[in-house]
């Protein structure tokens, strides 16, 4: 038992590197050892029963789990048999399908009672491409188009009957005892023979016949055969392995036909659940590999038992070893598919770490999925850690300019007609292979810095080289100009607090709703990670230590984020806004909401006072905005732009906040294509939208005239006379430059006629639209921080005191020395 734990713990840290996939780093050093011990054992063939009324078919299906346990089928000349008796009720067996397979493709079994193969003479005889005629049975032409003519159907013929006399069956007939399952591997990669080999479990361990050493499994693969990783299935099995082209004349005893739907992994989307069918699949897939474990560990190499039990002494040197230098796997495709274009840098910074690295290259193993490529994630090398109580992390690519497309070859494989331009076109379609099929067979560069974050990060949970993980967390609060100054008070008060920054999701109006008073709603907006947006090379520079909100999941697993602490900001905020976020956005177990009493503008004393002390796995806060306050009192409302970039914290903070190479290269690509350059432009933000709602309800200064108020109120909703006042004062008009104005979507652009003539082209986004990349999103998000990029890299920015978005731009130029006028 000792032994096993050891193992356990070992294996766990092994796996949490995210390059090979999860269960490639499980396995991976001790699949070479998998050949199959032929000790000469068969199945046991036993005389077969004498009364027919003992070999009488009976056939119990889990419909929603498209399996079917038969007790007693017959496999005579090729062909699959269940005599049922007069008295089975086969209406709608022949609409039945049971999947042997997980996945596109598999294999289909069919029930065909009497009644239909009478009336249906094609049931032996057609051939869908140019297959096995008797594994056929006639489909139409729409159902073969949907399945690609690549699905087997196998029929299996129910007959209303008793079951014949033993002189009316073949004389070579076997009798088989042990539950048999008939499955399909389907594509001969590592992860699909185990994925398998794992569902295979589940469904004998659905109708209670996964007995230890006592259960055998047929493969239903024809052609191609799946035979890469057929020795692993072998391992965890007590009798061999037969084929489907292998079999002869066979009563079974109880056969499991399919692979059950409950053993199904969610591929696009992230399992969160914990009903009844997600403890079975995991209680079948950790039988599975302990069973296969405890086969490799104990096999013999060169004579010599590898790890035998006895072996203590060994065994806690290797412990001491791995606990000073974790052994790392890396497992790379072969091929010219989802190559790592700077694989070579990878393996040199992966050598230059603390680590014990061993390097596997497998044909026709897609385990790059683990360092994900262009807007391509799938979810289900993470569900299955969670399954198996295995730690993951994984690193994506968020950078065009490091991917290369394989077009070619998807155009010399297609599956479908969708048209070209939408194959390669944003959104992925999950249900067109095509789509699929482009969008993952990228070739991707990877960014070496970032990966190094993810691995070092890892390092540290795994080899215990640093005290266990605290976390930050934090409600990022209304729009998302607001979002950002959260975050840089949250990153100020982790770096205080010595916790790690969650990166949180970041938000957009889904609906164009300003109406008055109406209060922040989480449910109203639509979320993405923040990492989409910003540059994550340059977050990782952060003075804060950060994570991914992905990745932070993933090592959470589930487990509740504890208390959730709520402060109240006044009327636009409310603790409904913190636990939808939790809830709806992250998806994070809580607790309860407890209620701090603080409000904004805190200083470092104050935080440490509040926080300091608490020793919680996680710490997460309501709206950080102003929470923190940088070493300066905060005017609110401002009467002047105060600068921040004078705090050494702060600055490097806004310095790390680097907007995304996709936005970026496409602002300057639109301004290319309307043959202006930045110093051609300039840029002027006009707050409109709910502005009419906050200029009107603004609290002057206790000091401030009546004439003063009205001021500030002129400089929060700028009129257009205003707006022209000020760029008089600073150019000789008219000019030879192009105005560039930023406004909230939505807004009446005659509004800015009479600016017209005053420049030599007055424009706004919509006009940089069509020249934006066809094949990639950009949601409002994106297009806000696009209007960022132009106003920050313009010859001359104008911008609204009172707006955060304008803030973001007065300090992303005062960073580059850049003149800015606020308004």
């Amino acid at each position: 038992m000792k032994s096993q734990r050891w193992w356990r713990r070992s294996l766990a840290r092994i796996s949490l590197l995210a390059l090979g996939g999860c269960i490639a780093i499980v396995f991976t050093g001790l699949i070479r050892r998998a050949a199959v011990e032929d000790d000469g054992s068969k199945y046991a063939v036993l005389p077969v029963p004498l009364y027919p009324e003992t070999r009488l078919s009976k056939i119990s299906c889990k419909w929603d789990a498209k399996t079917c346990l038969v007790g007693n089928l017959y496999y005579i000349n090729g062909e699959f048999h269940a005599y049922v008796g007069s008295e089975f009720n086969s209406t709608g067996w022949d609409d039945f399908r049971v999947h042997a397979g997980i996945g596109w493709g598999s294999a289909v079994f069919h029930f065909v009672p009497d009644e239909t193969a009478a009336a249906n003479e094609t049931v032996r005889s057609n051939a869908v491409d140019g297959v096995d005629n008797r594994t056929r049975i006639a489909i139409d032409d729409e159902t073969a188009k949907e399945l690609h003519l690549k699905s087997q159907l196998i029929p299996v013929f129910l007959h209303l009957t008793q079951a014949p006399l033993l002189s009316e069956l073949p004389r070579d007939l076997q009798y088989r005892m042990e539950p048999t399952v008939f499955f399909s591997v389907l594509w001969p990669n590592l992860f699909r023979t185990l994925y398998a080999g794992m569902a295979a479990f589940e469904t004998l361990l659905s109708y209670k016949l996964l007995f230890a050493g006592h259960y055998s499994m047929i493969l239903m693969d024809k052609d191609p055969k799946p035979e890469a990783f057929f020795d692993l299935l072998q391992a965890v099995t007590p009798t061999p392995i037969l084929w489907r082209d292998e079999l002869t004349n066979t009563l079974f005893k109880g056969a499991a036909l399919g692979l059950t739907r409950d053993a199904l992994i969610a591929e696009i989307d992230l399992e969160r659940g914990e009903e009844w069918r997600f403890h079975e699949r995991r209680e079948a897939f950790s039988l599975f590999c302990n069973s296969l474990k405890q086969k490799l560990l104990h096999r013999t190499a060169q004579g010599k038992p590898r790890l035998a039990p006895q072996a203590r002494g060994s065994q806690q040197l290797i412990r001491r070893v791995f606990a000073k230098n974790p052994r790392v796997t890396l497992v790379l495709r072969d091929g010219n598919l989802r190559k790592i274009l700077n694989e070579d840098d990878v393996i040199r910074m992966l050598k230059a770490l603390p680590i014990h690295l061993s390097i596997h290259r497998f044909g026709h193993v897609s385990f790059t999925d683990q360092l994900f490529p262009l807007e391509f994630h799938k979810f289900v090398y993470q569900n299955l850690a969670k399954i198996l109580g295995i730690n993951y992390m994984y690193w994506q690519n968020n950078r065009p300019s490091q991917t290369k497309y394989n077009w070619g070859y998807v155009n010399d494989h297609r599956l479908t007609e969708m048209p070209e331009e939408r194959v390669r076109r944003l959104p992925i379609d999950w249900y067109n292979m095509d789509s699929k099929n482009f969008w993952r067979n990228q070739d991707t560069m990877v960014n070496i810095a970032e990966l190094s974050h993810v691995v070092n990060s890892s390092l540290a949970i795994v080899g215990g080289t640093k005290p266990p993980q605290r976390y930050l967390m934090f409600l990022p609060w209304e729009q998302l100009n607001n979002q950002l100054i959260g975050f840089k008070s949250a990153c100020a008060v982790a770096t205080f607090l010595n916790r790690t920054l969650v990166l949180p999701h970041l938000g957009h109006r889904s609906t164009g709703d300003y109406e008055k008073g109406s209060l922040f709603s989480v449910r109203n907006y639509t979320w993405a990670t923040m990492e989409r947006y910003f540059d994550l090379e340059h977050l990782q520079r952060l003075p804060c230590e950060i994570i991914t909100m992905g990745n932070f999941i993933a090592l959470n697993a589930g487990k509740s984020v504890g208390n959730l602490r709520y402060h109240h900001l006044g009327p636009e905020t409310s603790d409904r806004q913190l636990t939808d976020y939790f809830k709806l956005v992250v998806k994070l177990p809580f607790d309860r909401v407890v209620y701090d009493n603080a409000y904004l503008a805190l200083s470092k004393r104050q935080i440490l006072k509040l926080h300091g002390g608490d020793e919680s796995r996680i710490l997460a806060l309501g709206s950080m905005f102003w929470y923190y306050n940088f070493a300066s009192a905060l005017q609110l409302p401002p009467t002047n732009f105060q600068s921040h970039l004078g705090n050494p914290l702060y600055r490097q903070i806004e310095s790390g906040l680097v907007i995304s190479e996709k936005v970026r290269d496409a602002a300057r690509a639109a301004l290319a294509g309307l043959h202006l350059h930045e110093c051609d432009v300039v840029a002027i933000h006009v707050r409109r939208g709910d502005y009419w709602h906050k200029c009107n309800t603004l609290v002057s200064p206790a000091n401030f005239t009546h004439e003063d108020s009205l001021k500030m109120k002129a400089r929060c909703l700028t009129s257009t006379p205003y707006i022209q006042m000020q760029l008089a004062d600073h150019f000789s008009l008219p000019s030879n430059k192009t105005l560039y104005i930023m406004t909230n979507n939505g807004t009446d652009l005659s509004e800015f006629k009479s600016l017209a003539g005053n420049w030599r082209r007055v424009m706004f986004q919509q006009d940089l639209l069509p020249f934006l990349p066809a094949n990639l999103e950009f949601d409002p998000t994106d297009l806000s921080l696009l209007d960022q990029v132009v106003g920050s890299e313009a010859s001359l920015f104008f911008g609204n005191l009172h707006s955060s978005f304008s803030r973001h731009v007065f300090e992303k130029r005062e960073l580059s020395g850049k003149e800015f006028v606020v308004m």
